[in-house]
């Protein structure tokens, strides 16, 4: 709405004012569909995402990890975007060393809670 109020108030002063602005120079329409070979990435991710959630594949959420991976996979044959220069083993290693030190603490921290709760019901109601 705002970017439509915008144009609308663009047009109309250079409607009454016409050296504001550059005059235009008719474009041809393959002008027109060359200057859209950029965009066709974003597209085809817009079509994508609204695809599977209006057409009931995906909620939002899966959605958006659709549109997350349909990005990764066209970002792949680019060579100038380099996406795994850099990539280190040992950074995943220390992911996964952080995720079974968080699994472990929360089965530490979580069952002995359980046992002790368990235990006092039975206590009580027994």
């Amino acid at each position: 709405m705002e970017a439509a109020s915008y144009g609308l108030m663009l047009w109309v002063r250079f409607k009454i004012n016409p050296e504001l602005g550059p005059p235009v120079r008719g474009i041809t329409w393959s002008q027109r569909f060359r200057s859209l070979k950029g965009v066709w990435g974003m597209v085809v991710l817009i079509i994508l995402v609204m695809g599977s959630i209006y057409t009931g594949l995906a909620t939002p959420t899966e959605s958006a990890a659709v549109g997350a991976i349909g990005a990764f996979l066209m970002a792949l044959p680019r060579p100038e975007l380099e996406i795994l220069q850099g990539y280190d083993v040992r950074n995943s290693q220390d992911d996964g060393n952080d995720i079974r030190h968080r699994c472990g603490r929360s089965y530490f921290c979580t069952f002995p809670g359980l046992y002790r709760h368990a235990g006092n019901h039975c206590r009580n109601h027994y």
